[in-house]
């Protein structure tokens, strides 16, 4: 599987965020790429930006509230279900404070949610990581999961 995360925002190399991030990457034996852009005050151009930034072949899917609530176990089937349809290479986007503009519902219509609360993008970024990691254990029956 080939993952990529489209962010609005940036985290530091040296936030504690990042290092929980890092380590979760480093456990990951799939290509997982996180791309940050810079955040503007206009969510017209934001949603230009994140749509560009999705490379040709990627199947999109958002972070947002109002998306599909999954178990582990469900994220798991619907993320094996894609790459076994030959959807393996797959880009999430997290929104900035703003949320979405409308330009990205319209483009993109797969979602998922971690619940209704809304997260700040570097909690989400941290929780969307974790649940790759743990896609990974449940594929293959690690002990992680347990």
């Amino acid at each position: 599987m080939k993952l990529l995360i489209i962010v609005v925002g940036k985290i530091s190399s040296s936030a504690p965020e990042n290092k929980i991030i890092q380590e979760y990457l480093k456990r990951i034996p799939w290509k997982v790429e996180i791309r940050e852009l810079e955040s503007e005050s206009n969510s017209k151009k934001i949603a230009e930006k994140m749509l560009k930034a999705i490379p040709k072949g990627f199947r999109a899917i958002l972070l947002d509230k109002d998306g599909r609530n999954y178990s582990s176990e469900e994220f798991t089937t619907h993320l094996n279900s894609l790459s076994n349809a030959g959807e393996g290479s797959i880009a999430f986007l997290i929104g900035g404070a703003e949320g979405f503009h409308r330009n990205i519902y319209t483009s993109i219509k797969d979602s998922i949610s971690f619940g209704k609360m809304t997260y700040a993008h570097k909690l989400a970024r941290i929780i969307l990581v974790e649940q790759i990691y743990r896609v990974w254990a449940i594929s293959n029956n690690h002990p992680y999961h347990k």
